[in-house]
């Protein structure tokens, strides 16, 4: 049989491929929604010095193989193949290297906006405190001093349209105000931002109708400062004081009507679990692999493997402008397209994980060029294959 070479090359706007990068915060979400600076670079590995960073994992998804694999194709060679651009120490390291199943959430094209744990398994609070109308504190979920601030309707795409955050009424009271832990950018938001009240479900998502509204404060009035801002109140008023009852659940919401972009409201987080279950909720509309999905670092880890073959690569130094090939991935592209889940056109995720055995003490971070490089091309997937032979039996 012919032997067929199928590529595809990481792109922002259809593969929606996700890790670690020079934009994304040293902790918490990896969020390359600045990917029009070319000149950054994805990255796994570890640097130390006196703030150790961890780049635990890069996410490829490929959506455009050309052309397709069939499934039943026979899988005869299979590489990432990435670009460095940097020259990395003498110290290598071990990469694990895992096709994905597809599991709902990083494979489709698109998604409806809906709401979702900002984790699978990380419990993240947002600071809020609700009070009663004599300023009664009935929930407190306040974050000490600055951590990790989510952003509202900060992406073109459209995520993070609301953030919620679960509490628990601790007495009987009516509603009469709500504070949260907030900061802006620089540029200001042309718009203004509140605080909608919900009932939650079973799982601690929001449901049902809006029970209450606050006022409406303009988004430019929140503070910039990065530390020892007070609160941001939103009063609640007439027919929105509401009842609320000890042990009730509900979900205060962050909401704006600002444009999307890069001027936003932040809200305060943390993920010590310094108040169970861990309630911080985002509503957008998830795009395959975006941050809407898999919005933590810990969550691209638990990405499922498509079955039990992966790669090990004793990962080598790089030199800037060289290009790199992985280890042979056939085996694990193999049990993906014949696993009985795939069809023709399906994407394929390639995780890239940086293993913790044998990690070296000194800086051994690989970084590998992203897509629209002014001088090198952008991880590519090349996978050699035959059709399969049919037999026909008289």
């Amino acid at each position: 049989m012919t032997l067929i070479t199928s590529t595809a090359e990481i792109n922002r706007t259809i593969d929606e491929t996700f890790g670690s990068d020079t934009l994304a915060p040293a902790a918490g979400s990896w969020r390359n929604d600045l990917w029009s600076n070319a000149a950054t670079w994805l990255e796994w590995g570890r640097r130390v010095g006196k703030l150790g960073i961890d780049f635990p994992t890069i996410a490829f998804k490929f959506r455009n193989m050309t052309p397709a694999i069939p499934p039943g194709a026979v899988i005869v060679s299979a590489v990432l193949r990435g670009t460095s651009v940097h020259n990395s120490g003498v110290d290598t390291f071990i990469s694990l290297i895992l096709v994905c199943a597809k599991d709902g959430w990083w494979d489709p094209a698109t998604s409806p906006q809906q709401w979702r744990n900002t984790s699978d398994w990380l419990n993240a609070d947002a600071g809020a405190q609700v009070y009663s109308t004599g300023l009664v504190l009935l929930a407190d979920t306040l974050v000490p001093g600055i951590t990790i601030r989510w952003q509202l309707r900060s992406n073109a795409a459209g995520r993070y349209l609301k953030i919620g955050q679960g509490v628990t009424i601790t007495a009987a009271a009516t509603l009469g105000f709500v504070d949260m832990n907030l900061d802006r950018t620089a540029a200001v938001p042309a718009g203004n931002v509140w605080c909608e009240i919900y009932a939650q479900d079973g799982a601690g998502l929001v449901t049902g109708p809006v029970l209450a509204t606050s006022n409406v404060r303009a988004a430019g009035t929140v503070g910039t400062a990065l530390s020892g801002l007070p609160p941001f109140r939103f009063t609640f008023a007439g027919i929105n004081q509401i009842a609320l009852a000890t042990n009730q659940k509900i979900v205060c919401v962050l909401n704006g009507d600002y444009p999307v972009g890069a001027a936003n409201v932040r809200w305060h987080w943390t993920d010590n679990n310094i108040y169970p279950p861990g309630d911080l909720q985002v509503f957008g509309t998830g795009t395959s692999m975006d941050d809407q999905n898999y919005p933590m670092r810990q969550d691209f880890q638990s990405i499922p493997n498509s079955g039990p073959a992966f790669t090990g690569w004793i990962t080598p130094q790089m030199l800037n402008g060289v290009e790199y090939d992985t280890p042979d991935l056939a085996p694990s592209v193999n049990q993906y397209i014949n696993g009985g889940s795939y069809v023709l056109g399906d994407p394929i995720c390639v995780t890239l994980h940086r293993s913790l055995s044998f990690l070296p003490s000194t800086d051994v971070s690989r970084r590998w060029a992203q897509f629209g490089h002014a001088s090198y091309p952008a991880t590519r997937l090349i996978v050699e294959w035959k059709e399969r032979a049919v037999r026909v039996s008289a």
